[in-house]
């Protein structure tokens, strides 16, 4: 006869093999044009993810289950993304800046068909980025936080010769690292409001989360790494810090910028207004390196796009 320590255990690690199964059938082997087997995984996805959520109860299987969230992300680092196709813009802004063009100065549009940067463009479509982009027409979206990563990866894609799936892991490195900053400083906010660790499930296993942030490369990871981190510091009553990694959450997505007047009820009318006026600080000077006289037209053309041209 199994005990039932042993039989407890076998059921875990079966739901953890059925949870990375279908989350390795969406990320590899799922095409978004196929809805029928998105919708089959995701629905196999969250009955698992709940199954977890209602029946881990102690603090062993959440820790195992917070390690378990990590390597499943991990596990997604060696895909293309067949969800969306955003990275293309990240890599195409990259190769720009690596060849010292402004990616708020030119559309790809407006690169290819102008003369004096047509070689460059030229080098950068060669790797069929060109054809991939969803917005050619429209200015880089992504803020100066964004960039600097973008930058990063085509340097040293450069360096190592590297191609589109080097592109591809070293991106979703930086989510990864980013996911686990944010489930650290989940885990230290949900301590401090003294609030069950368990709850931290609901952010480190979600599919939708898992998939969406490191399986297809969505930068909204590096924003709520730095706002949880934020809010951490912000409740630790370190006000300047706080508005700092705030200021650079903006600066990655602006919409974090739709929390800052529930800061009035929590710090006060004065503190609110230092606390933004940092994170304004902070958001222009990202932008320093790419000012131009047609930044802020471009970027505001982009937003317009961004939040009322896309469909879902």
């Amino acid at each position: 006869m199994i005990p039932q320590t042993a039989t407890k255990t076998i059921s875990r690690v079966a739901v953890y093999i059925f949870f990375t199964a279908a989350l390795i059938a969406l990320n590899y082997f799922t095409p978004r044009t196929n809805f029928v087997q998105l919708i089959i995984l995701y629905s196999f996805l969250f009955v698992a993810y709940l199954h977890i959520i209602f029946y881990w109860k102690d603090d062993k299987h959440i820790k195992e289950a917070k390690f378990v969230s990590v390597a499943l992300r991990f596990l997604l680092l060696f895909s293309i993304p067949n969800l969306s196709d955003d990275f293309y813009r990240y890599i195409w802004d990259g190769s720009l800046m690596h060849h010292g063009i402004n990616p708020f100065t030119y559309t790809p549009q407006q690169l290819l068909n102008d003369p004096s940067l047509h070689q460059a463009a030229v080098k950068i479509s060669d790797g069929n980025i060109y054809e991939h982009l969803n917005s050619e027409q429209y200015y880089s979206v992504y803020p100066p936080v964004g960039q600097f990563f973008f930058f990063i990866t085509a340097k040293i894609c450069h360096l190592t010769k590297g191609g589109l799936l080097l592109n591809i892991f070293i991106l979703k490195f930086f989510i990864l690292l980013s996911e686990i900053g944010t489930i650290y400083f989940l885990s230290k906010i949900l301590n401090h409001l003294n609030f069950s660790s368990k709850n931290i499930l609901l952010y480190a296993l979600n599919p939708l989360i898992i998939l969406e942030l490191t399986g297809n490369i969505h930068f909204e990871a590096v924003t709520i790494f730095f706002l949880a981190a934020s809010i951490y510091f912000l409740l630790k009553h370190r006000y300047f810090l706080s508005a700092v990694l705030f200021g650079l959450s903006v600066a990655t997505k602006i919409l974090p910028l739709i929390l800052l007047p529930f800061l009035l009820k929590y710090i006060g009318f004065r503190k609110t207004i230092v606390y933004s006026s940092i994170t304004a600080i902070v958001f222009i000077i990202s932008f320093i390196p790419f000012y131009n006289a047609g930044l802020i037209r471009h970027f505001l053309a982009s937003l317009q796009l961004y939040f009322a041209s896309f469909e879902f």
